[in-house]
């Protein structure tokens, strides 16, 4: 089974994530103007920075989008995420290669990466590096390389 879950961890998991399952404050990776933004905006490397919000261990990072639709008469927003009022839109998974213990209020960082895959332009192709050091942990320095199809 460990040859098939190597291949099985580098694809992303699309399901709906319940908001107890979260255990760290949110970050913002990337705010996008659908009106001017361009392709090349779609590709990109950010920074990220997220706090444990209680002891627990975090299996995974999990991305969702808020959508805002600011220019007509009333600005609405159709939030995606765990915390959000469910709707047919899911949060995207990344099982982490290994399991983080974290005490609340220390910190995970580093970068996200995604770009369109050179083969196929409708897949995707993600890294995600991730640095940690925890008390009960130790540290952890990493790259996760996934492809959404």
């Amino acid at each position: 089974m460990t040859c098939i879950k190597k291949i099985a961890m580098t694809e992303p998991l699309v399901d709906t994530v319940e908001a107890q399952q979260i255990c760290t404050k949110t970050c913002q990776l990337k705010s996008l103007d659908l009106q001017t933004c361009t392709k090349d905006d779609l590709q990109f490397t950010v920074p990220y920075r997220i706090q444990a919000s209680r002891n627990d261990y975090i299996h995974a990072l999990v991305v969702s989008f808020d959508c805002g639709f600011t220019k007509g008469h009333k600005e609405v927003w159709l939030p995606t995420g765990p915390r959000a009022k469910y709707t047919h839109w899911r949060q995207t998974v990344f099982y982490l290669g290994e399991i983080l213990t974290a005490r609340q209020g220390e910190v995970v960082e580093g970068e996200f990466t995604l770009k369109c895959n050179e083969r196929n332009h409708r897949d995707l192709d993600l890294r995600i590096s991730v640095n940690f050091e925890g008390e009960n942990h130790g540290r952890t320095q990493a790259a996760y390389d996934f492809r959404l199809r």
